[in-house]
């Protein structure tokens, strides 16, 4: 079993209290202010919004509870980010208060094809948030430093700690004009091959320059 800072039991508690909590939340929002439970645009995006996250929950804790974990981390370090978060709150209170608001009163009469194509590109979003999670485990909820979270390293040729992330450099010098002519960092699993072309013209532009100095 993969070793968190919490235990895989206590984990799924806390998950499975934070998911009711916003369940709850969220439904009392879009129907206390809709004053009916009669309202099926509010049943149809807490069904887009917690049911996928139901199975992604179930995912994370499987797969990968590191992540989980750090998903469950609320409380900001840095006070710049504390300032926006606290910011952001008003807004996303008017966002889910003001559409029971206006089904109540009937503000506006949006046709149910907008409803529904709003509904598909709402979980196609969600979607692309999972997406996010598989291609970067290390997507806190807040501002950290997290070790081994180098951009653009992938798991290749590490012979040092095989099987970590790493990158493949691709450099040209000039040893008798002690000279660094031209190079690239690139992702771990690139073949040492590729590109190869490409530098070879520019080392070559390079030394012409040099040459003609």
């Amino acid at each position: 079993m993969t070793e968190t800072h919490t235990s895989r039991s206590a984990l799924t508690r806390l998950v499975l209290i934070r998911y009711f909590e916003a369940l709850v939340a969220l439904a009392l929002m879009f129907f206390l202010t809709a004053g009916t439970l009669a309202y099926w645009e509010g049943w149809l995006y807490l069904g887009i919004l917690f049911i996928p996250m139901a199975f992604v929950m179930i995912y994370l804790i499987k797969y990968d509870p590191e992540l989980l974990e750090r998903r469950m981390r609320f409380r900001e370090k840095e006070k710049t980010q504390k300032r926006v978060i606290n910011f952001g709150v008003l807004w996303f209170l008017l966002a889910f208060l003001l559409p029971g608001l206006d089904f109540r009163f009937g503000w506006s009469n949006v046709p149910l094809w907008v409803v529904l194509g709003a509904a598909a590109l709402t979980l196609l979003g969600y979607l692309m948030v999972f997406w996010v999670f598989r291609e970067n485990r290390y997507a806190s909820r807040v501002v950290e430093v997290a070790e081994g979270q180098q951009e653009g390293a992938i798991k290749g040729f590490n012979p040092k700690k095989p099987g970590n992330r790493c990158y493949n450099l691709q450099l040209a010098f000039c040893d008798d004009i002690k000279a660094y002519l031209t190079g690239y960092v690139r992702c771990g699993d690139t073949y040492t091959a590729n590109g190869t072309a490409e530098m070879i013209k520019e080392i070559v532009a390079q030394l012409k320059k040099i040459w003609r100095k």
